[in-house]
C-alpha cells in the first residue's frame, strides 16, 4: 500500500484535489501545506490531531504563526506515513469560515484552546480581531471569578504577543499574582497549566529535559505520532547510536517495512553520514526489492558496508537484478573489483554492461581510469583487452573498421556508424563498410539510410 498525496478540500461547497507538500508540527498545531493544480497554495490546521480549518494563502507574512512554525517546528516533506497518520480518519476536509468554526468550538473545546488556536490564524485574522476574542473569552472566566482560567488566556496570548499593552497590564495586576509565581516554577508547570507547558516543552525541546517532559507527556496522553515525530526530530537533530536505536525500536512496532523505509530515506536527506542509518537503509532497501537504490547508497559511502552484505549484493549481479541504466556506474568499478575478485567470468560480464553504459555518456580514454582497480586485479579479462585496444586506436585514421567493430561490441550503434562512414572515406573500393553502415541502419530501424547503403553497395558490385 502506497502513500496517497493528494487529499480533496470542500471550500463554500466547491470541491477540489489538492496535493500536500509538507506537514509542520508547532506546539499542539499540525499544519498541512497543499497546493492546487492552478498552483493556489493551502493550509489545513489542526489542533492536537483534529482538523479545524483551512485556507487558501497568497503570501505568509514573515512573522505569522505559520512562518515561525515553519522556521522552528518539525516539517516532513510529503508522501510522509506521518501526514498519512494524521490524515487517514478523513475524507474530505471542509473549510468552515472563522466564526462558524468559533461557534462549533465553544461545544468542543476549552476557552484557553480557543484562545491558542486561533493564534494560528494570524495570517488571516487581523491582530486587532484576535486581541478582541482573547478579550471576551478572558472576561467571560475573570466575571465568572475564574481567575485560574482567565489568567491561562492571558498567558497564552502574552507568549504569542509579549509586547502587547491590554495584556501586560491584565497580566501585573495584584489579583494575579498568586497565579502568575506558579508559572516561575518549571517543576509544577505541567500542574499549573499543562497546555502552556506543551507549548514550553516544545520550543525548548533541544533541552534534554524538556524533550523528555514532552515525551512523557504525550506519552501519557497516548498520542503516538507526536512521539514518533519528536524522536525522528530528535535523531536528526542530535544523531546518536543511543537515540538513533531507541526510534529504530518504536519504528519496527508502529510501521511495515515501506513506511520504515520512507521515514529513514527522509532522515537520510538530513544527516546522510550517519553510519547506522546508512546500514538500516541499506537493508531496507534489499527487503524493500529496491536494488537500484541499494547500489546507490552503497557507492555514495565508497561501499563501506559492503561486507556484511556481500553475499546479498553479488546475487543481485549474478541474476541479472541490476538495472545499468539507473545505477552510478561512474562509481561501481570498486565494488565489483571487491564483489568478483574470485569470479573472472561474471567479472568480465559485468565489465562489459558497465562500459557499454559508460560510452553513452564517455570517450574510450574515461574507461582508462575507470579501469585501474580492476586492472590491478586482473589484465586478462578479454573486456579489458578490448577495451584497451580501443582506446589504442580510437584516433587512428587506418583503423576505424576495427574501431566500428568494437563499438558494435559495445552496443555502440552511433559511434560505430561514424567510423565506418570515415572508412569509407579512406576506402571508396572497399564494400565491408558500406554493408556495415546497411546492417547497422536496420538495426537503428531507419529504413531510408539502409536503403541508400544498400543501393550504393548494389551499384559497387555491378562496377566491380
Amino acid at each position: 500500500k502506497y502513500m496517497k498525496n493528494t487529499i480533496r478540500i470542500s471550500e463554500q461547497k466547491s470541491q477540489k484535489e489538492v496535493q500536500i507538500t509538507r506537514l509542520t508540527m508547532y506546539g499542539h498545531a499540525k499544519i498541512i501545506e497543499a497546493i492546487s493544480e492552478q498552483q493556489e497554495t493551502y493550509y489545513l490546521f489542526f489542533f492536537k490531531n483534529s482538523f479545524l480549518t483551512g485556507k487558501k494563502a497568497d503570501k505568509i507574512k514573515r512573522r505569522s504563526y505559520i512562518a515561525k512554525a515553519q522556521k522552528e517546528g518539525i516539517t516532513f516533506s510529503a508522501p510522509h506515513p506521518i501526514i498519512e497518520q494524521l490524515l487517514q480518519p478523513y475524507s474530505t476536509f471542509t473549510f468552515s469560515p472563522f466564526n462558524q468554526l468559533l461557534q462549533k468550538s465553544k461545544k468542543q473545546y476549552t476557552f484557553q484552546e480557543i484562545a491558542l488556536f486561533f493564534m494560528y490564524f494570524d495570517n488571516f485574522i487581523k491582530k486587532e480581531k484576535l486581541q478582541k476574542l482573547t478579550q471576551t473569552l478572558f472576561y467571560d472566566h475573570r466575571r465568572n471569578g475564574q481567575l485560574k482560567n482567565a489568567y491561562r488566556i492571558i498567558n497564552i496570548f502574552l507568549h504569542f504577543n509579549p509586547k502587547n499593552n491590554w495584556a501586560n497590564d491584565i497580566a501585573s495586576n495584584l489579583q494575579f499574582q498568586t497565579h502568575r509565581k506558579q508559572y516561575s516554577n518549571n517543576n509544577t508547570l505541567l500542574n499549573t497549566d499543562p497546555l502552556y507547558a506543551e507549548i514550553k516543552y516544545f520550543e525548548n525541546r533541544n533541552i534534554t529535559t524538556y524533550y523528555q517532559s514532552l515525551i512523557s507527556l504525550y506519552t501519557t496522553e497516548e498520542r503516538f505520532l507526536e512521539i514518533a515525530a519528536l524522536q525522528i526530530d530528535n535523531v536528526i537533530q542530535h544523531p546518536s547510536d543511543e537515540t538513533y536505536q531507541f526510534l529504530n525500536e518504536q519504528l519496527h512496532k508502529l510501521y511495515n517495512s515501506h513506511e520504515r523505509v520512507t521515514i529513514l530515506d527522509s532522515m537520510y536527506k538530513h544527516i546522510p553520514d550517519f553510519m547506522p542509518l546508512q546500514l538500516d537503509l541499506l537493508n531496507e532497501y534489499l527487503h524493500d526489492k529496491r536494488y537500484v537504490d541499494a547500489i546507490n547508497l552503497l557507492s555514495k559511502h565508497n561501499f563501506k558496508h559492503l561486507d556484511v552484505n556481500k553475499v546479498k549484493i553479488k546475487q543481485l549481479f549474478d541474476q541479472n537484478l541490476i538495472d545499468f541504466n539507473q545505477i552510478n556506474i561512474e562509481r561501481l568499478n570498486h565494488i565489483l573489483f571487491t564483489l568478483f575478485a574470485d569470479d573472472p567470468k561474471t567479472l568480465n560480464k559485468l565489465v562489459h554492461q558497465c562500459a557499454k553504459q559508460l560510452l553513452l555518456h564517455h570517450e574510450p580514454s574515461y574507461l582508462f581510469n575507470w579501469l585501474k582497480p580492476i586492472k590491478e586485479l586482473s589484465h586478462s579479462l578479454p573486456v579489458i583487452r578490448k577495451i584497451e585496444k580501443m582506446i589504442a586506436i580510437c584516433d587512428d585514421p587506418e583503423q576505424q573498421a576495427q574501431l566500428g567493430e568494437l563499438y558494435c561490441e559495445f552496443d555502440q550503434v552511433n559511434k560505430a556508424i561514424e567510423c565506418y562512414k570515415w572508412e569509407m572515406e579512406l576506402r571508396p573500393e572497399d564494400e565491408k563498410p558500406v554493408h556495415a553502415l546497411t546492417n547497422l541502419y536496420s538495426s537503428l530501424g531507419m529504413k531510408d539510410e539502409a536503403n541508400t547503403y544498400q543501393q550504393i553497395l548494389l551499384t559497387m558490385r555491378k562496377s566491380s
